[in-house]
């Protein structure tokens, strides 16, 4: 731009305008180095996220991309509809009456580019599930761009279309805050939205959302996104959408284990992780309906032969996937009415059991009714072994002790010792234990 200014003077109207363009450049050039120059003056780092290790360039892929504009739970469409419909109305006028030579095709790709110059940073996040409520805010801050383009193609709109775009865009916003309160679910961000629940219900092959969305909204807890779980949607009784990560290991999901051979598809997004989809009817679960997850290495142990009866095994509580309570003291897990609901405290842990004679134990502590929780022991998905209730130990440490038989027809199924919290009273699991007994003991 100064090597074109002295050639320029013979013209002062050409002068004049390379002027105010070279102004505007070293003033837009002075407004992108101010941050990273102060940061860069004053801790001696051009960026305090990056220092700290809250973004990474690993994490910017077509797949965050795409969720950031388009996802049902926090997308820039969910909180500006009104603006995406504008958009494709307008664009839509110069499509329709073939007036492609109107349209202003450098300003729209320099606002383009303007957009992803703002968005991508944006995708580098490792809190990409960042606790807005309705929408991302990262997303309302970067769409500045997008209305500068819907009202430089409003301007080129006839009378009749600019009415269209306008009630387009009014409309869908209007639309937005008259359904928040029925679309959105409370709107919290550790809460799957209603749009992102009926396409995990009807068409879960088609939403594949960034993975610590679909794990954070899913279990409502945050930074639990772990490479070794497996996480799963359940609806009306079936699986219905599956997330693992490939760079674990296969897929390993023991309460399905045919889901590995045989399913509906994959999506591969970011860092390893992949969805896939059963088949319809293919993985029954008697899980409450909504997201659970199940842990790698908590799971997928085996019992020795029983010639050698020596296998003996303690799962701490907190170990143990769960639907309800939280972690408490010494690696318990503890539900009291009032504060959790219903649910399984613990199960799990999805043990390949030989033919034999073994011995459960569950160190537990209960206070109130007895009617505060239950136990049991399932073979496969369905299969009850054995079941029995919880009684109140006034706050003492309490046994339950049961012998059972693995038959040999049933020897190549994975085993689970629930407890089960009924919303009564306060109910602590301590841990699950499992030995091998010697045949003569069974029945004693």
């Amino acid at each position: 731009m100064g090597f074109a200014l002295p050639f320029a003077w013979a013209n002062r109207k050409d002068f004049a305008l390379l002027s105010m363009m070279a102004l505007k450049a070293l003033v837009i050039g002075f407004i992108l180095v101010l941050s990273p120059a102060f940061y860069y003056l004053n801790y001696g780092v051009t960026s305090l996220i990056v220092q700290s290790g809250q973004s990474a360039r690993a994490y910017i892929s077509l797949n965050r991309l795409i969720s950031f504009i388009f996802d049902l739970n926090q997308g820039a469409i969910v909180g500006m509809p009104g603006l995406f419909l504008g958009l494709l109305v307008a664009v839509s006028y110069f499509a329709v009456k073939g007036k492609y030579a109107a349209f202003p095709v450098r300003k729209i790709l320099a606002l383009l580019l303007l957009y992803a110059v703002l968005v991508v940073p944006c995708l580098s996040t490792l809190n990409f599930n960042s606790g807005s409520n309705q929408f991302a805010r990262y997303a309302l801050w970067t769409a500045v761009p997008l209305g500068f383009a819907l009202v430089e193609l409003y301007r080129l709109l006839p009378v009749r279309w600019r009415v269209a775009t306008t009630g387009s865009l009014v409309g869908a916003q209007v639309w937005l805050f008259l359904s928040l309160g029925s679309c959105f679910v409370g709107g919290g961000y550790l809460e799957l939205s209603a749009y992102a629940k009926w396409m995990l219900r009807h068409v879960p092959s088609h939403y594949s959302p960034d993975p610590e969305i679909f794990s954070e909204r899913g279990l409502g807890r945050d930074g639990n996104l772990r490479s070794d779980n497996t996480y799963y949607y359940v609806s009306r009784g079936h699986v219905m959408r599956v997330l693992y990560n490939e760079r674990a290991g296969a897929l390993w999901f023991p309460s399905c284990p045919q889901l590995a051979a045989t399913h509906r598809g994959e999506a591969h997004v970011d860092r390893g992780w992949v969805y896939i989809s059963p088949l319809h009817g293919q993985c029954a679960s008697a899980m409450a309906a909504g997201m659970h997850a199940v842990r790698r290495d908590l799971t997928g142990d085996v019992a020795p032969a029983l010639e050698n009866a020596t296998f003996s095994k303690i799962w701490p509580a907190c170990k143990l996937p769960s639907t309800t309570g939280s972690d408490a003291v010494s690696c318990t897990r503890q539900a009291v009415v009032g504060h959790d609901k219903a649910g399984y405290l613990t199960f799990g842990p999805y043990i390949h059991l030989p033919a034999g004679g073994y011995e459960m134990t569950i160190h537990y502590l209960s206070q109130g009714a007895d009617n505060s929780g239950a136990w049991d022991i399932l073979a496969g998905t369905n299969v009850e072994i054995d079941k029995g209730d919880f009684v109140s130990t006034d706050e003492k440490q309490g046994t339950v002790r049961k012998v059972f038989t693995v038959p040999g027809n049933m020897d190549n199924q994975f085993y689970q010792f629930r407890t089960f919290f009924n919303g009564e009273g306060k109910l602590t699991t301590v841990d699950v234990g499992l030995k091998m007994i010697q045949p003569d003991k069974i029945n004693q």
